[in-house]
């Protein structure tokens, strides 16, 4: 049983985090009235820049910066999450966790990943945008599309079949 510090001495190295926070707190006293802390309440995440994450919440169009327990990425922007105070300050929010319901899901899937954009529409079309290139890569054969119209396919051997017309077009055609 850890026993509470009456004096300000300072816990031996040797003790753990978890004793010291313990010595460290004295007990409450226990009142007749619940604890007014807010519940769990809903929030929109509106941005997530340099300056931190910012939310809005029970219908307050001013959006206010807040903490969070799990890390927040530019996907998670427009999404839901649940929220608490820190102290009990409705100043200082504390995203606790993303909602996740069909309810609060768009159609449309995105996800940023260094800048590329990786869309799912429906559930039969998936669409990759990019600025500069994309490279499809497995093993020894890749793809490579540039934003300035070029299509390049490497491979060790390349089969091309058409169960209809297969056909080459281009101002200039070169084999070998």
């Amino acid at each position: 049983m850890t026993k509470l510090l009456t004096d300000n001495k300072i816990p031996s190295q040797k003790s753990s985090l978890l004793d010291e926070i313990i010595e460290r707190t004295e007990p409450q006293p226990l009142s007749g009235e619940p604890s007014m802390l807010p519940s769990i309440q809903l929030a929109k995440i509106v941005s997530n820049s340099n300056e931190g994450i910012s939310i809005t919440f029970n219908d307050n169009e001013q959006p206010i910066l807040a903490l969070s327990l799990a890390p927040i990425t530019e996907s998670d922007v427009g999404k839901i999450c649940a929220i608490q105070f820190i102290n009990g300050n409705q100043n200082n929010p504390l995203i606790v966790g993303m909602i996740y319901s069909n309810n609060y899901l768009d159609k449309l899937s995105k996800q940023i990943i260094n800048n590329a954009t990786l869309s799912c529409v429906e559930q039969d079309q998936l669409h990759i945008q990019a600025s500069e290139s994309i490279t499809l890569q497995c093993g020894e054969s890749s793809l490579t599309m540039t934003a300035d119209g070029f299509v390049q396919i490497r491979a060790l051997y390349i089969d091309n079949y058409a169960l209809a017309t297969n056909r080459i077009k281009g101002a200039s055609v070169q084999v070998n």
